[in-house]
């Protein structure tokens, strides 16, 4: 998580919105990014991350998207890019011994 709030107060514009699945996890690295939590579409933001995950394509907002390789978010910023919705690149894969693989998406 260390090198995602590196990239991500570098690059990350206020209010831009960052789509998340990480919830807690997340919350204690996002002061470093500089991204305060009202930013974050995350699972407790009830019904805007379930349209945002079921129809990327047309509720999907955020430019930013941080991801576990193959969670609800990488499939949805996958999602939304083959139904011609908003279209997202990988700017950053995070690869680590035993833990799972970070991926971090720009919209387009």
């Amino acid at each position: 998580m260390h090198q995602a709030a590196e990239l991500l107060s570098a690059q990350y514009h206020p209010g831009t919105g960052i789509y998340t699945s990480f919830g807690r996890r997340w919350h204690r690295h996002s002061p470093r990014a500089g991204i305060p939590l009202r930013d974050a579409l995350r699972d407790a933001n009830g019904l805007a991350w379930i349209v945002a995950t079921e129809r990327p394509d047309l509720f999907l907002h955020e430019e930013w998207a941080l991801a576990i390789s193959g969670d609800p978010v990488a499939t949805a910023v996958q999602r939304a890019t083959l139904k011609k919705g908003p279209r997202y690149y990988r700017m950053l894969t995070i690869v680590e011994r035993f833990e799972p693989k970070i991926e971090i998406y720009k919209r387009d």
